[in-house]
């Protein structure tokens, strides 16, 4: 679903967004194939490997690996991908204004009293 929509979000994984026709065509099309060097044992071998490899219908391949995935040390996200990452973990989840007052009361939760202000507002913001 995320080559459908641009970018992977929790979204592109629900059971609607998978179940699109355009979505089943594609994964009609991917082969997953286990890399044997991740997990071998071999400690140059990245746990986290990944490789995309796509075969175009004009003959070209095309391919693409990561040995450290976005979001894992020492690839953390930084503040803003964090912020977009938890506002569209609460799509759906939470109303948005809700999910913005959350979210800025999160970036500083030194300041809070206490954790049960953010069971309050979560328990105020279920819809």
């Amino acid at each position: 679903a995320a080559l459908v929509d641009g970018a992977p979000g929790p979204a592109s994984f629900t059971v609607r967004a998978i179940a699109r026709p355009v979505v089943l065509a594609l994964i009609e099309r991917f082969e997953t194939v286990v890399d044997a060097e991740v997990g071998s044992g071999d400690v140059s071998a990245s746990r986290e490997r990944s490789t995309v490899t796509l075969h175009l219908n004009d003959g070209r391949t095309l391919s693409e690996s990561v040995e450290i995935p976005h979001g894992y040390p020492p690839r953390t996200l930084g503040e803003d991908d964090l912020s977009r990452k938890f506002l569209a973990c609460a799509d759906g989840v939470l109303p948005a204004q809700a999910a913005h007052r959350l979210h800025e009361q999160l970036l500083d939760i030194e300041a809070l009293p206490r954790a049960a202000v953010l069971a309050a507002m979560l328990s105020e913001a279920r819809p």
